[in-house]
């Protein structure tokens, strides 16, 4: 193999390597509140989970206003981002209160790529709980909304696609930018987490 091609590889292999060890602690945290089987185990666990997670999601930036600057990614859009207007709605289901404000994004291509990893991967751990919140929505307490579990499958089945990107991204990167996605994927990993188990 040419030994560009090599020194390719080892940059997007590493990127990812790294973006997983840098955020792995704090994701199986986060993980073991947003897949936790106990969270659709009634409509008080399911509604303070839903309660949680918003609050978790509101620590995701907003990317609207990014200016000039297009959105880095084609395997996820700007809605990877999203999530907030299913939250509320599925907390007005059952009674649930204002959610937090989100903030706005930065414009940095960086931010936003470790953002919308961070986001995807959120997602997939949250996309378990689908069947379970639609099983507990036909039970006989009464319908609960289900639509961010659902959104979330849906945006968990781009993560292989997203991984693909992410490191090819990496590639035609110079070393900084890709460390400052590292870097905002690993804050915003142990803000969501941080949220969570508060």
């Amino acid at each position: 193999m040419a030994p560009l091609l090599v020194r390719e590889g080892v940059r997007r292999d590493g990127f990812l390597a790294t973006l997983g060890s840098r955020t792995w602690r704090a994701r199986a945290h986060a993980a073991s509140v947003l897949a936790d089987p106990q969270a659709v185990s009634g409509r008080a666990a399911y509604a303070a989970w839903l309660h949680r997670t918003a609050a978790a999601w509101a620590r995701l930036p907003l990317a609207v206003g990014t200016g000039d600057q297009p959105w880095p990614l084609l395997s996820v859009g700007p809605e990877c981002l999203g999530g907030h207007e299913e939250l509320a709605a599925d907390l007005a289901d059952l009674g649930g209160h204002p959610l937090p404000v989100r903030r706005q994004a930065a414009v940095d291509d960086a931010f936003l790529v470790g953002a919308a990893h961070v986001a995807v991967v959120a997602a997939g751990d949250a996309a378990v709980l689908a069947d379970a919140a639609s099983a507990l929505g036909a039970g006989p307490d009464g319908p609960v909304g289900t639509r961010f579990v659902v959104r979330c499958r849906e945006l968990a089945r781009s993560r292989t696609a997203l991984r693909r990107e992410l490191a090819a991204w990496a590639a035609d990167r110079d070393p900084d930018t890709a460390e400052r996605a590292v870097l905002a994927a690993q804050a915003l990993t142990l803000e969501l987490a941080d949220a969570l188990l508060a």
